[in-house]
């Protein structure tokens, strides 16, 4: 039996929504568990005192402003 490719599987299961997110993306938004680092997590929360802009829409811009631009 063959190893699936990550590659492969990822693109599919981009391509394909389920119902949950379907339900979900009706506001736009998709909730996700991430994990950082104590350190980031300092920056971010600084950034979010000095900008008063909320965390979930300074992770949003940083993903949007740096893998946006990427082909992926």
């Amino acid at each position: 039996m063959e190893k699936a490719k990550l590659t492969a599987t990822v693109s599919k299961w981009v391509d394909t929504k389920s119902p949950r997110e379907e339900a979900e993306m009706d506001n736009g938004k998709v909730r996700h568990n991430v994990y950082i680092s104590k350190q980031a997590s300092k920056l971010l929360w600084q950034c979010r005192v000095d900008t008063r802009v909320p965390v979930s829409r300074i992770i949003n811009n940083l993903i949007i402003k740096h893998l946006g631009s990427k082909n992926l």
